[in-house]
């Protein structure tokens, strides 16, 4: 499974009817329905989509070629942590940005006592020079997705999670 693959191969194997002892599973590749390994992988490897992102009118921002893509690497990274709407820092700049959409909603410009609320992740863009997006890999940094709070029911993935977590 190449990297651009193993989100929606995550997404497959959660799929009804995918679980481990379903008919469907029980002719399927098992190394597509080991959860964690593909944690494991995202991890090691970093997550990239090949997807751009686009910038809201009302935005109020620009950037080049070379950010654009530095920006959908941050939004990868960001959507494979479970993100919907991240902060995204790239070369001074804070721009908000819807995950689900891949789109850069806003540029904020963070003011010391205000709260920045609707963010769920923060994802700090390495400069263009050096490793890290722009060769290719995925951002620095990354916040911790603000989901605790959300119920999970799924014993197993709770427990791949928790692994990959520590």
């Amino acid at each position: 499974m190449t990297p651009a693959n193993i989100g929606t191969g995550l997404l497959r194997a959660l799929a009804p009817g995918r679980g481990a002892g379903s008919d469907a599973a029980a002719g399927a590749n098992a190394s597509t329905l080991d959860f964690e390994a593909m944690l494991r992988r995202v991890k090691a490897e970093g997550f990239q989509s090949g997807l751009g992102v686009s910038i809201a009118p009302e935005a109020g921002v620009e950037l080049s070629d070379e950010q654009m893509q530095r920006v959908a690497a941050a939004t990868d990274l960001a959507q494979a942590h479970g993100a919907s709407r991240a902060l995204v820092s790239i070369d001074g700049l804070n721009l908000v940005v819807d995950v689900n959409v891949r789109r850069i909603a806003a540029k904020v410009d963070l003011q010391p006592g205000l709260p920045l609320t609707g963010i769920d992740a923060v994802v700090k863009v390495p400069d263009s020079g050096s490793s890290g997006a722009a060769g290719g890999g995925k951002p620095a940094t990354i916040g911790s997705p603000l989901s605790a709070s959300l119920p999970l029911t799924n014993p197993s993935l709770l427990a791949a999670l928790s692994r990959a977590s520590s």
